[in-house]
């Protein structure tokens, strides 16, 4: 979220306050001095574009909030977007705002490709297509409303994201009816919903750390692999139980080239694995130990109704538990 203050400093702030002052109507000297509700101070955006640069993995969704004037609010534009140029972070940085004449002017200004978003709720779909805008960026309620805009949407060619969607029957509906992005504060249910886990992630972070010394022979392991790994991390939850499968059966082949160990905590609707380990680092508990540690994983409560079973494999052991 950007705001300017009055001496013209583009700082990251919801706003419209900071404390007792109002933001766009204060001097960034003043605004600084006053801490966070955490400690920390007030952020400015050319701060946050630096650690960005140092990590371009993290995608920058910048808000702009609404100014009091069209002519500040393009000042602004301008000025994001060539901060944003100086750091060569184009293709790292997409937009949204609620104001149509900011969405119009990042529009107008910004390098081809921009990605903008309109969040207002207001525009129908076939409106922002034509304004040249990339995608809607609505409440859920507008969205439950209206739900025909999301297969607008995608025959347009639009993205559509949804805020802010923390209960899980609401995240529930956006999986179910295939919207892009959701805004939440509860990204562990949501990955929870979504079936995705961390095992593939690790596999395709090792292969490719490890597929330039394997040559030859390691080259049908390491494809196959990150195929299943690639396919699992977009949701497809049949193929992430063919993940764990194929992982556990080419286990040996595996450790001989990758030399890995696996921990993971995962779950998936109907399935989940408890633990999955390479080598002798760890076993399964026994099933009254895994019955006592229940509410204890990561993402809160997990209640297993029974234990399901247990299978061995060469130096390998993994749990299915059904919910």
């Amino acid at each position: 979220d950007i705001n300017e203050t009055k001496d013209g400093v583009l700082v990251v702030v919801h706003g419209p306050m900071h404390g007792e002052y109002r933001v766009q109507e204060t001097d960034y000297a003043t605004l600084r001095a006053k801490a966070l509700e955490n400690g920390e101070v007030l952020p400015t955006l050319e701060e946050y574009l630096e650690q960005a640069k140092k990590n371009t993995r993290t995608k920058l969704i910048i808000e702009i909030k609404d100014h009091n004037t069209p002519s500040r609010e393009t000042r602004v534009v301008k000025n994001i977007l060539a901060m944003v140029k100086k750091y060569k972070l184009d293709n790292d940085v997409e937009y949204i705002a609620f104001r149509q004449h900011v969405c119009d002017e990042l529009v107008k200004y910004g390098p081809k490709g921009i990605k903008v978003a309109y969040l207002n709720g207001t525009l129908t779909p076939e409106y922002c297509k034509d304004l040249g805008y990339t995608g809607i960026d609505y409440n859920f309620s507008v969205m439950q409303k209206n739900p025909q805009w999301i297969k607008e949407c995608k025959d347009l060619g639009l993205t559509v994201n949804v805020w802010t969607v923390n209960n899980p029957e609401q995240i529930k509906w956006c999986i179910d009816q295939k919207v892009d992005y959701i805004t939440t504060d509860n990204p562990l249910e949501v990955n929870r919903q979504l079936g995705k886990f961390l095992l593939g992630r690790f596999i395709c972070q090792k292969i490719v750390q490890k597929l330039l010394g394997l040559g030859a022979a390691g080259l049908p392991l390491g494809v196959g692999v990150t195929l299943f790994a690639l396919l699992a991390l977009h949701g497809n939850k049949n193929v992430a139980h063919i993940v764990v499968l194929a992982v556990i059966l080419l286990e040996p082949l595996l450790r001989q080239f990758l030399g890995v160990g696996i921990k993971i905590i995962g779950q998936q609707k109907g399935f989940g694995i408890d633990r999955f380990v390479m080598g002798n680092e760890q076993r399964l508990p026994s099933t009254q130990q895994q019955h006592s540690q229940q509410g204890k994983h990561d993402g809160g409560p997990y209640p297993f109704d029974h234990f399901h079973g247990s299978f061995s494999f060469p130096s390998s052991v993994f749990s299915i538990v059904r919910k």
